[in-house]
């Protein structure tokens, strides 16, 4: 249900940073678990080539430059030591001083998240992470 979220809510953009698309998709509430369910989303997408990472965008055609498979599934598994969990704003954050990771559908991505929308329609209901 995480996954299919995640991808009808990038399907518009076609990229979000790993913070922004976290504090839309899950009702967040500052629980470790939420980047836990969050992380395991995001393998999943990666491992299905539904999504990639990202960081950097070209300088010629202003277009992302996608991480390969290993790369994207290593930042994954690092959100856990770049996000922090803001209180006063209710979000988490990205605190690292490494380049912010942005999450980029595939073309495979975004025909399963048009196809999803085409049938199912928009959730406007955020994922409640129980621990």
């Amino acid at each position: 249900m995480l996954e299919k979220k995640l991808l009808c809510s990038l399907e518009e953009s076609g990229q979000s940073t790993v913070s922004a698309l976290l504090n839309t998709a899950i009702c967040v509430l500052g629980r470790r678990g939420e980047v836990a369910a969050y992380k395991r989303a995001l393998g999943s997408l990666v491992n299905q080539m539904l999504a990639v990472t990202g960081c950097a965008r070209s300088d010629d055609t202003r277009q992302w430059i996608e991480k390969s498979l290993m790369d994207s599934l290593f930042d994954i598994d690092h959100l856990d030591q770049q996000l922090s969990w803001n209180s006063g704003g209710r979000k988490w954050v990205w605190r690292s001083s490494d380049p912010v990771v942005y999450i980029l559908l595939t073309p495979n991505g975004i025909n399963v998240a048009e196809s999803i929308l085409s049938t199912e329609g928009w959730s406007h209901e955020q994922i409640v992470i129980e621990h």
